[in-house]
C-alpha cells in the first residue's frame, strides 16, 4: 500500500480542520489542527510526526495502544507505523513533520554522529514538561506570526527537535559553546541583517554567512549579541519602523516595509518592544513635534 502524508490523511479522511501551516526549513514543516468527535486511522505515513495538544488532551485516546491523552505530553509517530485514535470532544494540536534525512542531518551537526543507528520510537502521550514548555509558541502564537515569521519559527524548531533527539536517542549532550562568533563573522552577520531586515531571513541563510550549522550558529550568535537572532532582527525592524513613523508614512505601508507579515503582527511586536501601539506612538510624536 502506498504511504501518504499525515496532513493528507487528516484533510481527506477525518473531520480535522487545518488552521495553518508552513515550512520550518531543513526538511521540517509545521501544521496546527483542530478536530471534534472523530476516529482517525493512520495506515503509516511516509514521514515522521511529532505531536502536542494545546487543548482537549482529555478527549483523546490512542486505541491501538489503549492510552489516554495526558496533560503536558507529546506523541511521536514514526514513518510507516500504523495507529488508530479516538476523539471524544474538541481538541487542538500541532504537528511537526520530518524525514529520516532531516533528523540524521541534525545528528551530524549537533551530536557529531551519523544518526544511521537511530530508530525513531513510537511514543504515545509521554509527559515531558520541559519539552511541553519549549512548544508553547507553536501551541499558542497567532497563526500569522508562525507562518509569517520564518526566523522565529525555525529557531523554535531547532530548540524542540534538538531537545527531542536528546530525549529519545542515546546521545551525549552537545558540547558547551566556547566563545561567540569571530569578529569578522559578527560584523558580516550584523551588516547582513541590517540590510535585509525587511525580508524573511532563514536561520540557514545566516548560519551560512558564518560557515556554521544552524544549531551552532544560534548558540554562538547569542553569546556574541546577548539575544537570539530573531530578537536582534526585531530590534532592527522596530527602529526602522519608528523612523518611518516619524517621517509620516502610513502604518500599513510601514508594516510591510519593516518586514512584518501583517498589520496585526507589526502592532503586536511594536507594543511588546516599546509599550505603545504604532498609532499611539505616531500621535505622541505628532504632539511633541
Amino acid at each position: 500500500m502506498e504511504r501518504s502524508s499525515v496532513r493528507k490523511i487528516l484533510s481527506e479522511n477525518s473531520g480535522a480542520e487545518l488552521l495553518g501551516g508552513c515550512s520550518l526549513g531543513e526538511g521540517f514543516s509545521f501544521a496546527r489542527w483542530r478536530n471534534g468527535p472523530d476516529r482517525v486511522s493512520y495506515p503509516g505515513a511516509d514521514h515522521h510526526t511529532f505531536s502536542v495538544y494545546f487543548r482537549g488532551y482529555e478527549n483523546a485516546r490512542r486505541l491501538d495502544r489503549s492510552i489516554d491523552g495526558r496533560d503536558g505530553s507529546f506523541c511521536l509517530m514514526p514513518a510507516g507505523a500504523p495507529s488508530e485514535w479516538e476523539i471524544g470532544g474538541p481538541i487542538g494540536f500541532f504537528h511537526i513533520y520530518f524525514t529520516d534525512e532531516s533528523i540524521r542531518a541534525m545528528a551530524r551537526t549537533v551530536y557529531d554522529r551519523s544518526g544511521a543507528d537511530w530508530s525513531l520510537p513510537d511514543i504515545a502521550y509521554r509527559v515531558d514538561r520541559e519539552l511541553f514548555h519549549l512548544c508553547q509558541w507553536f501551541l499558542h502564537a497567532p497563526i500569522d506570526s508562525i507562518t509569517g515569521d520564518t526566523l522565529l519559527a525555525e529557531q523554535n524548531r531547532i530548540l524542540i527537535m534538538t531537545y527531542l533527539a536528546g530525549r529519545v536517542f542515546p546521545s551525549p549532550a552537545p558540547a558547551p559553546a566556547k566563545g561567540g562568533l569571530s569578529p569578522g563573522n559578527r560584523r558580516r552577520v550584523r551588516e547582513y541583517m541590517e540590510e535585509g531586515y525587511s525580508r524573511n531571513l532563514p536561520v540557514r541563510e545566516l548560519a551560512d554567512l558564518a560557515g556554521l550549522s544552524e544549531f551552532h550558529f544560534l548558540r554562538m550568535f547569542r553569546q556574541s549579541f546577548g539575544v537570539t537572532p530573531h530578537d536582534y532582527l526585531n530590534g532592527i525592524r522596530i527602529e526602522r519602523a519608528m523612523e518611518m513613523i516619524r517621517r509620516g508614512l502610513p502604518l500599513i505601508r510601514i508594516a510591510a516595509e519593516a518586514g512584518f507579515s501583517s498589520q496585526p503582527h507589526f502592532s503586536r511586536v511594536f507594543r511588546e518592544r516599546t509599550g505603545f501601539t504604532p498609532a499611539r506612538y505616531a500621535r505622541e510624536y505628532d504632539r511633541e513635534a
